[in-house]
């Protein structure tokens, strides 16, 4: 899973976009399905600690 800050070519809305390293990017993100993440993530956790 990756997680980008990174905008498409939308021009509509450039007073809400940070620049970093010449690259327009978004100052906050929504993520959707939560839970899901914080249940893959447990999981993914479970599984490095117990090998």
């Amino acid at each position: 899973m990756i997680l980008s800050l990174s905008t498409n070519k939308d021009d509509s809305h450039n007073e809400n976009l940070l620049s970093y390293k010449n690259e327009r990017i978004l100052p906050s993100v929504a993520i959707a399905g939560k839970s899901n993440l914080h249940k893959a993530m447990s999981a993914a956790i479970r599984m490095i600690c117990w090998i």
